[in-house]
């Protein structure tokens, strides 16, 4: 519901932490699929997650911080 709701405004950035955490497969291809929906109509998108294989597959760039550094 939360992700729905915020996809839904017209926020020029949105910041997603984690975002597919707890959901089934389904549901994750459906929030990813709708973040890159976002980025494509010109908003900006920071995904934040632990999952490299779900970054790779959707992120257009990857920067990886490590003890505050990147």
């Amino acid at each position: 519901l939360i992700v729905g709701r915020e996809l839904e405004t017209d926020a020029r950035l949105i910041v997603a932490d984690n975002s597919c955490a707890g959901l089934d497969i389904f549901m994750s291809t459906l929030v990813l699929n709708r973040l890159r929906v976002a980025a494509n109509e010109g908003r900006g998108v920071i995904l934040i997650s632990p999952d490299l294989e779900q970054l790779t597959s959707i992120c257009d760039r990857i920067i990886v911080m490590f003890n505050g550094r990147v």
